[in-house]
């Protein structure tokens, strides 16, 4: 997966046109995709996976060559994190990637929740207290 970015050139012969970006490195514009033209002409910056059929690690986005098989869910690794991460590191990941995939659903964070619940068990404690005062 790669992460698209375009710049105007501020100065030079070149003024006016743009520089494309692909994961913070400067690339040609014969060399980006056409849809990712099309779609940096809305939005700032673009993901594109040039092969989405093919598996990718859950750590770091590159193709996977290994699985694990962890609480009957198998789990796709590259070669580096298949050999250097543990079992509780790769459990660990695949819950943060669950409850990421689950705030996106709701559509509000539920940390967001937590947080109006407190303030309004603050609201609550706080008018009790100025009614008992009078």
């Amino acid at each position: 997966m790669y992460i698209y970015k375009r710049s105007p050139i501020a100065t030079g012969e070149r003024q006016g046109e743009w520089v494309y970006f692909r994961n913070n490195l400067i690339t040609k514009e014969a060399t980006v995709p056409h849809e990712v033209k099309d779609k940096l002409e809305y939005a700032p910056s673009v993901e594109f996976d040039e092969q989405p059929d093919k598996k990718h690690c859950i750590f770091c986005d590159a193709p996977s060559c290994r699985t694990r098989l962890l609480n009957l869910v198998t789990v796709e690794l590259c070669e580096w994190h298949y050999q250097n991460m543990n079992l509780g590191k790769i459990a660990f990941q695949v819950n943060l990637l669950r409850k990421e995939a689950e705030r996106k659903e709701n559509g509000i964070h539920q940390e967001e929740l937590r947080r109006r619940k407190t303030q309004k068990k603050h609201k609550r404690a706080s008018r009790k207290t100025e009614v008992a005062l009078h």
